[in-house]
This record gives structure tokens, C-alpha cells and sequence, in this order.
């Protein structure tokens, strides 16, 4: 109940700023307030992440959130994003699709309240297709 009553008032305190396409403008408006620290810092690595060409794995809700404000703050980040599934939240699969992600499985493959399951459990396909795909560069 706590939650469903802080998503609302979040949603009617940035009502304004969702009408339109996601600009780096309305990503900081959002971040000064209604952002935690925590948020800041996500987005700030996310942003950072992409900008140095560093793959990302997105897990969780949270993380989808933090994703969406650096997608707008940098335009193209979400290109070095890999979303592992959909999490059991109703705003994931809404998130996914602005970000343009499709999700390596169908499932959700988190631990509740984790944040980290359905990432611990695709690094070891990622690693083996880039291993695969290095071999098959030097290959050539």
C-alpha cells in the first residue's frame, strides 16, 4: 500500500515533465525532484558506462528507471545495455520498450528483492558468445 501511494505521488509530481519526448533537460528536473542519491548514481554510471563503450547489464526495476533518465541525458547508451529479462514489475516491460531492449529471456529470472539474479545468470553466456565472437574475429 506504502508503495502504490509513493509511485502515485511520484507520477502526479512529474506529470508535466512526462507529456513529450524524454529530453537531458526533463532527466535532471526528474533527478532534482523526486531522485534519491542512490538514482543519481546509477544514472551517472549508466551515462558514464556508455559514453567510455562499456556493456552494461540491466537487472532489476530500479535499474530500468535509472536507464530511462541516462537514456535521455545520452541519447544512443541504451545501444551498450543488455536487459537479461523482464522483471516482475508492471513498469519493466513499458520500460524495455522505450529503451528499445529486448530481453535475453521471457521470464523473470530474479531473486525478489535481489536485483542481481537474472544478471548472475546470463554472464556466462555473454562471456561464452564473446569468446566465440573474438575466435571467430581472429579467425578471419
Amino acid at each position: 500500500q506504502r508503495r502504490v501511494i509513493l509511485v502515485r505521488d511520484l507520477m502526479f509530481t512529474t506529470r508535466r515533465l512526462r507529456r513529450g519526448p524524454a529530453t537531458a533537460s526533463s532527466s535532471r528536473e526528474i533527478l532534482r525532484m523526486i531522485g534519491t542519491a542512490e538514482l543519481a548514481v546509477v544514472v551517472g554510471l549508466l551515462s558514464q558506462a556508455a559514453e567510455r563503450r562499456t556493456p552494461v547489464i540491466l537487472d532489476g526495476p530500479a535499474t530500468l528507471a535509472a536507464a530511462l533518465l541516462a537514456e535521455a541525458l545520452r541519447p544512443g547508451s541504451a545501444d551498450w545495455w543488455l536487459a537479461p529479462h523482464t522483471p516482475d514489475q508492471p513498469s519493466a516491460p513499458a520500460a524495455l520498450r522505450r529503451l528499445s531492449l529486448s530481453p535475453i529471456h521471457d521470464a523473470d529470472l530474479g531473486l525478489p528483492g535481489t536485483g542481481c539474479g537474472a544478471g548472475l545468470a546470463v554472464l556466462p553466456m555473454v562471456r561464452t558468445a564473446a569468446v566465440v565472437a573474438d575466435r571467430d574475429r581472429t579467425a578471419e
